[in-house]
């Protein structure tokens, strides 16, 4: 009976290391399986990354201009600027000087139909 016993224990023994060696194995695979993963991910994202980046912008040949032409070119858009705010700032007084109008034209409305019949 004793060695049966012995022989039972040495079976549980036994069937425990092959299952902790197994579980073992298992989270080893799934950790390089994870390590491999991540870097595959990282590898994706770098690449990801590239793609998604703005490449430096050259100016075409026909585009290039001379030092005098950019200083030409800088005086006019200069002179355009001062043009086109003093444009705005006109539009500006036209729009609050008519909404002016329209508001006293509002209160004549109002005002003659209180006191008209």
């Amino acid at each position: 009976m004793a060695s049966r016993v012995q022989k039972c224990v040495c079976q549980v023994k036994s069937d425990y290391a092959f299952q902790r060696t197994k579980f073992v194995v298992k989270q080893q695979q799934q950790h390089t399986q994870r390590k491999s993963s991540f870097q595959s991910l990282s590898q994706v994202q770098a690449q990801a990354r590239e793609a998604m980046a703005e490449q430096e912008y050259t100016i075409p040949v026909f585009r290039e201009r001379s030092a005098e032409e950019r200083e030409e070119y800088q005086r006019v858009s200069t002179h355009v600027e001062k043009g086109l705010s003093v444009i705005q700032e006109e539009l500006h007084r036209m729009r609050m000087a008519t909404k002016a109008q329209v508001d006293s034209l509002a209160i004549d409305r109002e005002v003659r139909s209180r006191s008209g019949p």
